[in-house]
């Protein structure tokens, strides 16, 4: 990430294999669940005296359940993600751009096309039973326009994703528009 995680706190549990089989490894994960709560990213304006930080993104509670991981056949899967209290406020500058992409993006991070490629030979199969949003927030504003929208209480979930396949993506959402 481009910006420090100012809170923050995980808990892993990974019940997990490692083989060799025909001289190639293996990574196994059967079961594998994580929980991160109370996750904060920072920005930091102005000078060290009067430095003020601001977390634009936080992220109450985050639980993966049933992750399912097999490095040899290419998979990914998860019966749960659920994220609770989310919270973002992104702006679009004048220019165009949007600021939640340069706290998620390192920009001094040289971009590394031959592991792009050699990424793109090895497509993994990445799935998920359910996936929730509870209790969550966006705050969006223009600078170009002073145009400023907020959606609270928002919820939504998504069952049987799959990245890899190509198909309609039925899903529910609701919020309240201020």
């Amino acid at each position: 990430l481009a910006v420090p995680v100012v809170s923050g706190k995980a808990e892993l549990e990974l019940p997990h294999r490692f083989l060799v089989k025909d001289g190639r490894p293996q990574f196994l994960l059967d079961n594998a669940g994580a929980t991160i709560s109370e996750l904060a990213l920072g920005v930091t304006t102005g000078a060290a005296q009067g430095a003020k930080t601001t977390a634009p993104l936080k992220l109450g509670r985050f639980r993966l359940e049933g992750l399912a991981l097999d490095t040899t056949a290419r998979t990914v899967s998860a019966q749960l993600l659920r994220a609770e209290g989310l919270a973002a406020t992104v702006q679009r500058k004048s220019d165009g751009s949007l600021d939640i992409v340069s706290l998620l993006s390192d920009k001094n991070k040289p971009a590394n096309p031959a592991a792009k490629a050699a990424g793109d030979a090895a497509k993994w199969s990445v799935s998920a039973s359910r996936v929730e949003l509870a209790d969550s927030s966006l705050a969006f504003s223009d600078a170009a326009s002073g145009i400023a929208v907020a959606l609270e209480g928002i919820t939504g979930q998504v069952s049987d994703l799959s990245l890899d396949k190509a198909r309609p993506l039925p899903f529910e959402l609701a919020a309240t528009a201020r």
